[in-house]
């Protein structure tokens, strides 16, 4: 599945002011496919983000895009991490 196939959130499922972020994020794994990958699950929880923040798929994708040059310019400036590091990293993470 790709990340266009993603099925958009609908308003009416906006968390009721009693129920917990986890409790949202919870129903939003259970209705996702098995085999969803993580960058489907992140731009998942980031449209859910910002429709519960009332902001437009243009600002959504200008979201997208200023992550993108923020990244980019952070890697100019030598904040990135290393490949190696990012692998070290993770190992420890999913063990």
């Amino acid at each position: 599945m790709s990340v266009l196939e993603l099925e958009e959130p609908k308003r009416k499922e906006q968390p009721l002011e009693d129920q917990s972020v986890k409790d949202t994020v919870r129903g939003l794994l259970d209705r996702l496919p098995d085999d969803v990958t993580w960058d489907e699950l992140v731009v998942r929880l980031n449209v859910r983000s910002m429709l519960e923040q009332d902001k437009s798929p243009a600002e959504y994708d200008q979201f997208v895009r200023d992550s993108i040059n923020e990244g980019i310019k952070e890697l100019e400036e030598g904040l990135g991490i290393p490949h190696a590091e990012v692998e070290k990293r993770m190992k420890k993470w999913l063990e």
